[in-house]
């Protein structure tokens, strides 16, 4: 199981509406995996650039879910 205590994103201005809706489907994907341990971080930082305004909330979860599972999970 993985337990978030606190999910916060920043985004370049302008993408302030968007953090909400990102927050909710990246929680909902990561509730979605298998993990095969329980696990605690204290920090997590996942770097993304968000080159385009027309990258979809959906593309943006994605990318910054399969990183943090990698995080998480120990992967690179």
């Amino acid at each position: 199981m993985l337990t978030i205590d606190r999910l916060s994103i920043q985004l370049p201005p302008g993408f302030e509406h968007r953090a909400a809706g990102l927050v909710q489907l990246i929680g909902d994907r990561l509730a979605s995996f298998e993990w095969p341990h329980d696990a605690s971080v204290d920090h997590l930082r996942v770097d993304h650039t968000l080159t385009t305004a027309e990258t979809t909330n959906e593309a943006l979860a994605g990318h910054i879910t399969a990183a943090v599972a990698r995080q998480v999970r120990g992967g690179p």
